[in-house]
């Protein structure tokens, strides 16, 4: 199989490109994930959004380990793109701030 490395080189991420290099199309991608549509752009736009257990379907299909497909995802994370609360630029979301539920909303009187 001969690659086309201009396509590897236009690949919006790490985990694209080694789908590409590994002659995978979306539609097989969505296969071994048992995803479809637009669910496959979403995961190949934003990796980091695959699940565990898929993670595990795609390591089985490439002979790798789970761990593999973690440090390909990971490479491709920006800085500060996850944030836990606690950290300086922690900021909540508002629309889940002020819509959470208290204990009196489980409270029957």
């Amino acid at each position: 199989m001969k690659n086309d490395y201009e396509k590897v080189r236009s690949s919006r991420n790490e985990l694209e490109a080694i789908l590409r290099i590994r002659g995978i199309s979306k539609q097989r991608f969505g296969r071994i994930l048992n995803i479809k549509g637009s669910t496959i752009e979403k995961y190949l736009d934003n990796p980091y959004f695959l699940r565990y257990y898929q993670m595990q379907r795609l390591a089985k299909f490439l002979n790798v380990d789970v761990k593999d497909i973690i440090d390909i995802i990971e490479i491709d994370l920006k800085e500060d793109m996850i944030v836990v609360e606690g950290e300086e630029n922690f900021k909540g979301v508002d629309s889940l701030s002020k819509n959470t539920a208290t204990s009196k909303d489980y409270i029957n009187e």
